[in-house]
């Protein structure tokens, strides 16, 4: 049984709410679609929102969210600025690596330093298959196999510049 349920607002106290998401959209994050992130902000709400508490407050708790995980995406740094201090100049990144040395042997010699379930959902990535031909092969879980590429993704990274850096 489903159940159902009425979200009833006042025009005048959504227009408000939205006018100010936006200014705070704006304000916040610049370079984004305020629009957009709005938008999804007002989704989140009708799905969570229950009426207890205040719209305007619950809504701007959703955007704080919203706007710390968008910051906190576009600061996350890349694997090779984590291992130094120094500007790196944008590059490929590691899944174009990872492809293009495909064929070399240092490859094959880091993916054997891995652990089983990273090497195999790796070995399959770069085989062609996509995530959810991976998931079904290895009878997992779509988000296990985007987690276990990632985290294999950097492991490897890692063993292949332990290999290949200059001592």
């Amino acid at each position: 049984m489903t159940s159902s349920w009425t979200w009833s607002v006042d025009t005048g106290e959504w227009s408000q709410v939205n006018r100010a998401l936006n200014r705070y959209f704006r304000r916040k994050l610049p370079e984004h679609d305020h629009e957009d992130l709005t938008g999804d902000v007002w989704l989140a709400a009708a799905r969570k929102y229950r009426g207890k508490g205040s719209l305007h407050c619950f809504v701007f708790a959703v955007a704080r969210l919203l706007t710390y995980t968008v910051l906190h995406r576009r600061k996350r740094p890349t694997l090779v600025e984590s291992r130094t201090d120094e500007a790196v100049a944008p590059g490929p990144g590691p899944e174009s690596i990872l492809t293009l040395l495909a064929e070399h042997e240092a490859l094959t010699r880091a993916l054997e330093k891995i652990a089983e379930p990273y090497r195999d959902a790796l070995r399959l990535s770069l085989d062609g298959r996509s995530n959810l031909q991976i998931a079904a092969e290895l009878g997992i879980r779509y988000n296990t196999v985007r987690s276990r590429l990632s985290r294999g993704r950097a492991r490897v990274i890692d063993a292949l510049r332990d290999e290949l850096e200059p001592r």
